[in-house]
């Protein structure tokens, strides 16, 4: 009975821990493809951003999905007059595709378009705040000497207002969603708006590669487990035709294993593979770089699509982990991956294999 509770316990932890994995990563997958560039100071403006689109190629207007220019103001009061009632919170102005700054969030209503300078966003707790429901759309706040109606709510836990700013404001965020576009490519197309002294950039295509593999981590366990399992069992059979067979499909098998388990977790742009397979200086500086890049982003205040973003990549690393360790115990446990206690086991087979 203790041995069926045992595995019916980790089939209950590792279902867990995949759908917390899988969940996570859709979320993180919103991210493929999006990049963020910030600075310091104001660098662009609403009339650039109507400009670019204007004299787009016509490659980047198929292959650049949206762009926003935003910028962040804190400690606003915001203002439902009606009732009375006032809470203070961020403002985030925008020009462009209001989405692309809470990919993902919005559970009711709309974002607002760039026409739309009387219409706003709140998060679910500023229209709980102010309001005392979440179902608002169509009605007033004030910021500040402008009112503005409600359009959508999105699905955040901190107070935030979110509106359209008028073409001249000047803005230091830049966010641009291309999904088939490689980073180096899509700096390109944007040459003329992100500017090359960058502050920090957030590159969604790095963060979705990293979290496939964790998620995929826990299958090359299981593959080199199945692969011992299958040797183990070739060693009973007696049947020379069936275990000459079963020593020529063993590493086939194993090799097939490896390129569908590296087909599957490994999503990378063009950036990450070199022009020649035998430069090997390309991988430890794309290492460096992506490296110095990922401290940069971690040092700097995260703005909300990034928060979402690293916190699904964090949930995704920590249940592959687990999951891998899991199994990893259970396999230990039952004998199937040597331990310290199996030494003996271990070296016999490998003088077996030797002989």
């Amino acid at each position: 009975m203790k041995r069926y509770a045992g595995k019916l316990s980790v089939l209950i932890i590792a279902g867990i821990l995949c759908g917390i994995g899988v969940r996570s990563l859709g979320t993180l997958k919103q991210f493929d493809g999006q990049a963020g560039f910030y600075y310091q100071k104001d660098v662009v403006t609403g009339k650039q951003l109507k400009d670019f689109w204007e004299n787009a190629s016509e490659d980047a207007k198929r292959e650049i999905k949206g762009l926003v220019f935003f910028r962040t103001e804190t400690d606003v009061e915001i203002k439902n007059e009606s009732l009375g009632r006032s809470e203070t919170g961020d403002l985030i102005e925008t020009t462009g595709n209001m989405y692309l700054v809470v990919s993902g969030r919005l559970v009711k209503g709309s974002f607002v378009t760039d026409s739309d300078l009387r219409g706003c966003v709140l998060s679910k707790k500023s229209a709980e705040l102010l309001f005392g429901d979440d179902d608002i759309i169509g009605e007033e706040i004030r910021v500040g000497k402008k009112t503005f109606r409600v359009r959508g709510i999105v699905d955040l836990s901190q107070s935030l207002c979110m509106v359209q700013g008028e073409a001249e404001n000047g803005y230091p965020c830049i966010r641009a969603d291309a999904p088939r576009l490689p980073l180096s490519v899509m700096q390109q197309m944007l040459a003329g708006l992100v500017l090359p002294e960058c502050e920090w950039i957030s590159e969604g295509n790095l963060y979705y590669g990293v979290g496939r593999f964790f998620l995929w981590l826990p299958a090359w366990l299981i593959l080199s487990v199945g692969i011992m399992e299958c040797r183990k069992r070739m060693r009973l059979i007696e049947n020379k035709v069936l275990r000459a067979g079963m020593e020529m499909g063993i590493p086939i098998a194993a090799f097939l294993g490896v390129c569908g388990i590296l087909l599957v977790s490994l999503r990378f742009s063009d950036d990450y593979i070199p022009t020649a397979w035998s430069d090997f200086a390309f991988w430890t500086e794309l290492f460096r770089k992506k490296r110095e890049l990922s401290i940069t982003l971690l040092g700097n205040p995260f703005q909300i699509a990034d928060s979402i973003m690293l916190g699904s990549l964090a949930a995704v690393m920590a249940a592959g982990v687990l999951l891998f360790l899991c199994l990893l115990g259970r396999c230990i446990h039952r004998g199937e991956v040597p331990s310290n206690r199996s030494e003996h086991y271990f070296h016999s087979n490998v003088q077996s294999d030797c002989s």
